[in-house]
């Protein structure tokens, strides 16, 4: 089989499990994958954005590049995942125009390039209110209203420990009620745990705390030891 066919198979696998919406990037967060520029992300990202879409599933985009997820919504993408803290204006002209929607992931950095070469910087609550109260300004000034925040569980300076990895995670947690106060549905990431147990009651949690989606990040490697190896980004 090639690497198209096993993506197939995983898509098929998540649908038939019940998955809504399928996400998929092009470029890695982790620290230690190489870099590709935005031209070696589309070409890897849209044979199987097309593919997909062609297979009837929603299709979300996971990039920091505003050029890609013009290129992604041009070719039919349902959503953008936006992991940067960059300007959106053309962005969410771009989404409104396609009636797609916006999902903005909280990051104190550029993107997760530049947080590999800038100092760890600690953020709190009140930090992530102020950044999304400042997108949804934005984007509602030109239009866009169709917004998903993600307060971020999951992508993380490497200098971040374990024990700041949970209070990040308990921190945003805690900030579904407000954000659902701001009128934002709110997305949080089931951060990657070896124990099948412990991945349930971490969803069980999110379900119960009101989370509007819950995203699973290649949940075949949920189990397995090499669970928190670095992993290559899924499309080819």
């Amino acid at each position: 089989m090639t690497k198209r066919d096993d993506i197939e198979a995983s898509v098929q696998a998540l649908l038939s499990q019940g998955a809504d919406i399928i996400e998929f990037g092009a470029r890695s967060t982790n620290a230690c994958a190489p870099r590709i520029d935005d031209a070696d992300e589309q070409r890897k990202l849209l044979p199987v954005l097309r593919d997909m879409k062609q297979s009837g599933c929603l299709v979300s985009v996971d990039t920091w590049s505003p050029a890609t997820a013009h290129v992604a919504l041009d070719a039919g993408a349902d959503m953008i995942n936006f992991t940067s803290s960059g300007p959106i204006d053309d962005l969410c002209r771009a989404v409104t125009t396609a009636s797609s929607s916006l999902l903005l992931t909280y990051l104190l950095y550029a993107n997760a390039y530049a947080m590999r070469e800038t100092a760890k910087r600690h953020y709190g609550a009140e930090d992530i209110l102020a950044y999304f109260d400042a997108q949804q300004l934005q984007a509602h000034r030109v239009g866009c209203t169709s917004l998903i925040a993600d307060p971020n569980a999951g992508i993380f300076h490497t200098d971040v420990d374990d024990y700041e990895k949970i209070t990040y995670q308990i921190q945003a947690m805690e900030l579904i009620p407000r954000l659902h106060e701001r009128g934002f549905p709110v997305l949080l990431y089931c951060a990657r745990k070896k124990c099948l147990s412990s991945r349930i009651i971490y969803t069980t949690l999110l379900l119960r705390l009101g989370v509007d989606y819950i995203q699973i990040h290649e949940p075949q490697h949920c189990s397995t030891p090499d669970a928190n190896k670095c992993t290559p980004p899924l499309a080819p």
